[in-house]
């Protein structure tokens, strides 16, 4: 069991290194993305998305504790909501990461795991309304995206019959 705990350690603290070099990065590309090169934008969105996934599925088998988990989401939907124009890359980033872990996060027993569970997604579905989109500058694309994730928790996280 020991090794299991050292494995664990090390992997949560590869994950925090990840996140920090992500947050490093994306602060760095604070320019228009049209001055990075295509590739180079293209796979720091799918690192974006997959460690998002990534930090999911390490919840899930509690590797990661509920509290890092919702630290995460709370800084992406801070960027999301308070950003302007809002980034597609962290509206996708941050429906990755629910996609994974809504389930469970709903199912929490901890006190006051449903009040902020409930607030994460009152401040997406605002996002989801048109003007509220456009005055935070919101892609159609991720306000689609947004809007997916809302009927995926309505659904209670079941993906929708044929997907």
């Amino acid at each position: 069991m020991p090794a299991d705990r050292a494995l664990y350690r090390q992997v949560a603290a590869t994950c925090q290194r990840e996140y920090n070099s992500l947050l490093e990065q994306t602060k760095r590309n604070a320019v228009p993305e049209t001055a990075l090169q295509e590739p180079d934008l293209a796979i720091f969105r799918r690192r974006a998305r997959g460690f998002s996934r990534f930090v999911g599925e390490l919840y899930i088998r509690d590797i990661v504790i509920e509290v890092i988990v919702r630290a995460i989401i709370e800084h992406d939907l801070s960027t999301v909501v308070d950003t302007v124009p809002a980034s597609e890359d962290d509206v996708d980033a941050l429906a990755a990461l629910f996609t994974a872990v809504g389930a469970r996060l709903e199912a929490s027993p901890r006190e006051g795991a449903a009040a902020a569970t409930n607030g994460y997604f009152a401040k997406l579905g605002r996002l989801v309304d048109p003007t509220a989109a456009a005055a935070a500058g919101l892609p159609t694309r991720s306000r689609f995206v947004l809007a997916d994730l809302l009927e995926l928790r309505k659904r209670k996280w079941k993906p929708q019959a044929g997907h």
